[in-house]
């Protein structure tokens, strides 16, 4: 049932996909994009039930392995990118960041995902405020990262006289500039609530806020990092390359902490 709504889905995300690409290159098609957020809209309406019927199916949010997490934050990510749209009155963010949604869906349909198990230990309602606040966190910081990227394309561009059709497609460098700052503030404070309530969900678990996992480490050097980028914008004036250069090397920090020691490090956190 769930495979069946998933797949569904795929279909409507795919095709949104497909037509909004094709916007990207026809611009005189942009007046079919209302057609095309309604498609996005019916897919989103779907993934929902399937979010919904994966919880009951599991008996837990799914928000336990990096799987089910990569699953949350694609639902996250479509309310949010229509919202950045309407606010800034530009399609290019949803045409780019639908596919990936699109990619999630699909590892989900075709991975054979393993039962999540959390120890007793763990078992807490600061989970509940903890995970989604983190991975909340993470997908408003990779915006920030996206736009710092489209920044940097285009301002070396222009530095060399070779803007292209392509980079008409892109947001403007003031938008960038702003869609990058607001994103970045936001992921902030959530990665903040989600350190916190992180800390006192260990200390129902093992008795100590901190643990020194490997994790957590890793976890308070990259809120320093992000809280040394928002003072430096605040009081340095840091704008441009310096502040997008900063949050790319800031966002590698994060994928290493939530994703990379999973892989290469035994830790008591499942994600």
């Amino acid at each position: 049932m769930i495979k069946a709504h998933l797949l569904f889905t795929i279909f409507c995300y795919g095709l949104a996909s497909l037509l909004g690409i094709m916007i990207l290159f026809h611009s005189h098609l942009k007046i079919y994009w209302h057609r095309i957020r309604f498609i996005i809209f019916l897919g989103f309406a779907i993934h929902t039930i399937a979010l919904m019927l994966y919880w009951q199916e599991k008996q837990h949010f799914p928000i336990i392995t990096n799987l089910e997490a990569l699953f949350f934050v694609s639902w996250l990510l479509v309310p949010l990118m229509l919202f950045i749209e309407y606010r800034n009155k530009d399609i290019t963010m949803s045409s780019i960041l639908l596919p990936f949604v699109l990619i999630v869906l699909l590892i989900m349909v075709t991975s054979d995902a393993p039962i999540a198990v959390l120890s007793p230990k763990l078992k807490s309602s600061w989970m509940y405020l903890h995970i989604p606040s983190s991975l909340l966190g993470i997908l408003f910081l990779f915006i920030t990262t996206g736009t710092s990227f489209m920044y940097l394309m285009q301002e070396r561009a222009m530095k060399n006289k070779k803007m292209g059709w392509f980079y008409d497609k892109l947001p403007s460098l003031p938008m960038c500039e702003s869609i990058s700052y607001s994103s970045l503030i936001v992921g902030f404070v959530l990665i903040t609530i989600g350190i916190v309530s992180g800390m006192f969900w260990a200390k129902t678990g093992f008795g100590r806020f901190w643990q020194w996992d490997i994790k957590e480490i890793l976890s308070g050097f990259t809120w320093l990092t992000y809280a040394l980028l928002l003072y430096n914008r605040k009081t340095m004036k840091w704008t441009g390359k310096l502040a997008a250069y900063f949050a790319i090397i800031a966002f590698l920090l994060v994928l290493l902490t939530f994703f990379g020691f999973s892989i290469i490090s035994k830790s008591y956190h499942t994600l």
